[in-house]
């Protein structure tokens, strides 16, 4: 399954228009799979509003991929997606306590970090990702690979 090569700003949390605006899904079809998918559960900010984390924007972009291109239905979604986890209550325990631990330390690393240039980061990426690119034309090209 091919998904779309959206580049997420480096952040903690985006607010829901920002997730609308990156992954090309309106508000209420948003709202819609919050009420369909488990995996969608935004934080509620002290005024009222949704707050979505990275990987909720990445499981947003694979439902829509599985939705719109390769045209499942919301219940082939599930399947799909709960059959490529097969988890255990074992290991979804160790998962939920995972999140907790991986979120407390997002938000200390956040805390102490606010003078970040993300925008450098990823214009580096970009940069990055572009000479590997180039770098895999030219061995394909030669043969190297």
């Amino acid at each position: 399954m091919e998904q779309s090569n959206v580049l997420i700003p480096r952040k903690s949390m985006f607010k829901q228009d920002e997730v609308c605006s990156l992954t090309g899904v309106k508000p209420y079809v948003l709202r819609f799979w919050e009420s369909e998918f488990d995996e969608i559960k935004p934080v509620v900010s002290s005024t009222g509003g949704k707050l979505y984390e990275r990987d909720h924007i990445e499981f947003i972009l694979k439902v829509k991929t599985l939705l719109f291109d390769e045209k499942l239905t919301i219940e082939r979604v599930k399947s799909k997606i709960n059959s490529g986890t097969d988890q255990t209550e074992e290991a979804t325990k160790s998962s939920k306590a995972s999140k907790v631990k991986k979120s407390l330390v997002r938000d200390e690393v956040v805390k102490g970090h606010r003078d970040i240039n993300f925008e450098a980061i990823d214009q580096a990426k970009k940069l990055l990702l572009d000479i590997i690119q180039r770098t895999n034309s030219i061995q394909q090209t030669y043969g190297w690979i």
